[in-house]
């Protein structure tokens, strides 16, 4: 990104065949190194931006040297920045920062990845597969355990909707077994001994809850 005002990144070109950036006005910007983190350097002549009438869009340095970085790979981050933009994948590289950002934040802090604890590729690599195979066996155990914990639920659902069924349908049959009243007819029985209510001839039909 660039200053309000001043020139974009995209409007000075790199040339691969003479290994140099064009700037807008047409002034070559020579090499002068890569740094560690992987991008080219190309800086201008003092002497030639000094009397530039794009100046005052293009650098503040009191050298008047402009400096353009262009990484070694920039043609693949070009590739994938212009994919980033097509038709669906707006929408799905929304959803990173739920899925992806989460693990590798986890990963720094949680599991000490900030930076590696050993030198060469091989020692980092088993390093890094031994970090992220415990990640995995961590989200598994959850998994497990939240589909157990569901399943309990369900099978305490499951049992109160059947003990509230019975209960509705020994409420609604009472009045069928008493009466409408509450007065015993003729051809009824008296409730037992202990009390209850139900009859000895319904053991069927209005079975006590197991």
């Amino acid at each position: 990104m660039s200053k309000k005002g001043f020139f974009k990144p995209y409007d000075y070109v790199l040339d691969e065949k003479f290994d140099c950036v064009i700037c807008p006005e047409n002034q070559i910007l020579n090499y002068a190194t890569t740094n560690r983190e992987g991008y080219k350097e190309f800086k201008s002549k003092g002497y030639i931006c000094q009397n530039c009438k794009s100046r005052n869009m293009c650098t503040e340095n009191s050298k008047s040297e402009k400096l353009v970085t262009k990484h070694i790979w920039w043609e693949y981050l070009e590739k994938v920045e212009d994919h980033r933009h097509t038709y669906g994948i707006r929408e799905l590289y929304d959803r990173r920062k739920e899925t992806i950002e989460r693990v590798f934040a986890d990963a720094k802090e949680k599991h000490s990845m900030r930076f590696a604890y050993y030198r060469g590729l091989a020692q980092v690599s088993k390093w890094v597969r031994l970090k992220f195979a415990a990640m995995n066996l961590k989200k598994y155990a959850i998994h497990r355990w939240e589909r157990r914990v569901n399943r309990c639920v369900l099978m305490l659902f499951t049992k109160f909707s059947y003990v509230f069924v019975r209960l509705l349908i020994i409420c609604k049959l009472k009045p069928l077994i008493r009466g409408e009243s509450g007065v015993l007819r003729q051809t009824e029985r008296p409730p037992d001994k202990n009390g209850s209510l139900f009859y000895r001839s319904y053991p069927k039909l209005l079975p006590l809850i197991p």
